[in-house]
């Protein structure tokens, strides 16, 4: 680039100088010399802006315009304080949806309400379909190695007009399957040169997200984009030069509205892409010590290894609403953060793993973690999971029956579900509605 500059500028001082007409400059030489400097300023000024590498936006995200005066939301959990903060700040009603036991349930990895019904990725392993009550589990698919199974549900996403299901089941293949969990077919992902694989899908318009997050100190892009076929589309290279690491990989897709949102823990920008494939920096997280280190943790022992750990900040969720970022990270402690997309003003929990969650004081039920987005009947939800043990346990406390809610009914309701509940029974999800 300055190469480029040095080369221009003699070239313009050649223009100016050795010109036909030079007697006529130099006779004018102290009535020009005002003009020559105009000249010069706009000229240095379109180079430093034409030498701008537009295939490397994250080099420039920690910039903003001075003329527009728009921002790029900054997420800094350094700067996060433990407040009193209550659910009925941000919500106005809650609801529960016990999941029916016809099929029970592990560890729940992936929540998602598509249309009517909602998705559940269970221990890693396999998919699940509820109807919009939880009732009517079917299993998609069957997990396997033969015809038509998938060693595993890393991924899944739901074609909205179809609602086919897609299944990122193998290394280098997607498996798709029929509203019933039929199987379908399946077909070939693109190949990554440096063996990179690909971690997280989602649909975007008609079309299939594929994220790449870092992984043992290399990924070959943070995203591709294909059709159902398994034709390119578009692709964004991943610019972070590989680096020697033993670490796995961690990032994020949420959808907001007809939008995507990308992040990764190794990248300092949250990124945004739109239906026609471009894409924006929508947040960044600022730089130093307190966010994951490209080299690996040296440790003598496992308490020095969590020791080290709890020093790093771990984006765990970010998900986007309509006023909010919600945050989910560990940092020293376990923390949840609403931050106002306008104000830029922040509503923090910190707690202790085992206390995890906000205070829900509108019915005075379990602290509640936020794990997914919901979009329904001109309304905004997040939702969370609690096992049926703890809604039990809760209940059934002094604290609780002593307690004065924010809604009396609500409360009533929630004795009345949870005295129904056995404490095997599979999770409850919950919904909470937010203030609009």
């Amino acid at each position: 680039m300055m190469y480029t500059i040095k080369r221009s500028l003699k070239m313009f001082h050649l223009f100016v100088h050795f010109n036909p007409k030079h007697k006529m400059i130099n006779m004018k030489r102290n009535s020009s010399s005002f003009i020559e400097k105009i000249a010069f300023v706009y000229l240095l000024f379109f180079l430093l802006y034409s030498c701008r590498n537009p295939q490397r936006p994250e080099q420039e995200l920690n910039t903003q315009s001075a003329s527009t005066g728009n921002e790029i939301l900054q997420i800094d959990p350094r700067t996060f304080t433990q407040t009193d903060f209550l659910l009925s700040e941000i919500a106005d009603d809650i609801n529960y949806i016990p999941l029916d036991n016809g099929i029970p349930l592990g560890a729940i990895g992936s929540l998602k309400f598509i249309n009517n019904s909602i998705y559940l990725s269970v221990n890693g392993m396999h998919l699940l379909k509820f109807d919009r009550t939880g009732k009517k589990p079917m299993p998609i698919g069957k997990e396997g190695r033969g015809p038509g199974e998938y060693f595993f549900c890393a991924s899944y996403t739901v074609d909205p007009k179809t609602e086919n299901i897609y299944i990122l089941g193998k290394k280098d293949a997607l498996m798709v399957y029929s509203p019933l969990g039929k199987f379908i077919r399946e077909f070939q992902l693109p190949q990554c040169t440096d063996g990179s694989l690909f971690h997280s899908i989602e649909f975007i318009n008609s079309d299939i997200f594929l994220a790449q997050y870092v992984a043992l100190g290399r990924s070959q892009y943070n995203w591709m984009i294909i059709d159902t076929t398994g034709n390119m589309i578009s692709k964004k290279p991943n610019f972070l030069p590989p680096f020697e690491s033993r670490t796995g990989q961690f990032g994020g897709v949420n959808k907001f509205k007809d939008r995507i949102n990308y992040w990764d823990i190794y990248n300092d920008t949250v990124f945004t892409i739109s239906q026609d494939n471009s894409f924006k920096p929508a947040a960044i997280f600022p730089p130093g010590n307190y966010r994951r280190r490209q080299e690996d943790i040296k440790v003598s022992s496992p308490k020095q290894y969590m020791d080290e750990v709890s020093k790093i900040c771990m984006t765990l969720n970010l998900i986007e609403t309509e006023n909010f970022w919600v945050y989910k990270y560990r940092f020293n402690l376990y923390g949840v953060a609403f931050i106002d997309k306008r104000s830029k003003i922040t509503k923090a929990s910190l707690h202790p793993t085992e206390t995890w969650g906000i205070n829900n004081d509108i019915d005075m039920g379990p602290v509640f973690l936020p794990e997914a987005y919901l979009y329904e009947n001109g309304n905004e939800y997040i939702v969370g999971i609690v096992p049926s043990y703890k809604i039990i346990e809760h209940s059934a406390s002094a604290t609780f029956k002593a307690s004065t809610p924010k809604d009396p009914d609500k409360k009533k309701q929630l004795e009345k579900m949870a005295n129904s509940l056995e404490e095997t029974d599979n999770p409850v999800l919950i919904l909470v509605k937010l203030k609009k």
